[in-house]
């Protein structure tokens, strides 16, 4: 997952706030990573699919969808 740097920000986040009694901030960030995760695996999907579509196209997608020919 290119993404995958902002679920370990948020679990680095959530961890400090556990270890310095920062209850409600780790609970935030709980629900928070509850949220990005499939967030985060949705846009590789995405990804994925976008570029599986392009690589159908020859190429001639991007161009075609502006009316660049």
């Amino acid at each position: 997952m290119k993404n995958d740097w902002m679920i370990h920000v948020l679990k680095d986040l959530r961890t400090f706030a556990e270890m310095n009694g920062l209850d409600d901030l780790a609970g935030k960030l709980v629900e928070t990573l509850e949220v990005a995760l499939p967030a985060v695996a949705g846009l590789e999907a995405s990804d994925e699919a976008r570029l599986t579509s392009y690589a159908g196209t020859s190429g001639n997608l991007g161009r075609a969808s502006r009316g660049d020919h």
